[in-house]
């Protein structure tokens, strides 16, 4: 009895391996495609990262623990696990930010930003049509779209306090218009801002 079901084990063991064999195939392929994938209908990108590829990771590290050889592609991509976490979280946060400037409505903010539209869509194009999960040069993707995002950010909050100050300022002159008008002596246009703040 022992010995049956000491084989029946065995038997399932190498026919679970060879399943896991061929269906790592599918998950592989999915580390050779791009970083990022845009929705064709809303425009928004995503990180195209397959979860299964930690799956397979999680599941070869067993394998590896239980002393059955592992395959030498396999063994690439568990010495890539922690660039591929890295990667995929840098990519969601630098996607978040993206969309987040892309979320505004001002028509006005998006032709004052079109210089850093243009050099930020040249960057991403690289992400949805070259940049893989297998690239040597995620890091520098990730990066340089990461300082595109920035800038457009930092000159999106520049544009946004410009409009809140001469709203301010318009509001200040508007309320003074009531009033009986009495100059002040500003001596350049940064002390006229500075006064009504």
């Amino acid at each position: 009895m022992e010995k049956k079901l000491r084989s029946a084990l065995v038997d399932f063991e190498n026919c679970w391996c060879e399943a896991w064999h061929r269906s790592f195939s599918v998950t592989l392929e999915s580390v050779s495609s791009t970083l990022l994938v845009s929705d064709k209908v809303n425009g928004r990108i995503f990180v195209n990262f397959d979860p299964n590829i930690l799956v397979l990771i999680k599941e070869a590290k067993y394998l590896s623990r239980l002393g059955l050889l592992v395959p030498n592609n396999i063994k690439l991509i568990l010495v890539r696990e922690k660039c591929f976490q890295k990667s995929r979280a840098l990519l969601a946060s630098f996607i978040d930010a993206y969309e987040d400037v892309k979320g505004s409505r001002d028509i006005l903010l998006f032709k004052m930003l079109r210089p850093f539209w243009k050099k930020l869509g040249v960057t991403l194009d690289q992400g949805l049509t070259t940049i893989t999960w297998s690239s040597s040069n995620i890091d520098e993707f990730i990066h340089q779209a990461s300082q595109d995002v920035l800038c457009l950010s930092d000159a999106k909050q520049a544009y946004l306090m410009c409009v809140g100050k001469v709203t301010k300022i318009c509001n200040a002159i508007k309320c003074h218009e009531t009033a009986p008008f009495q100059p002040k002596p500003f001596s350049n246009v940064r002390d006229f801002i500075l006064y009504y703040e």
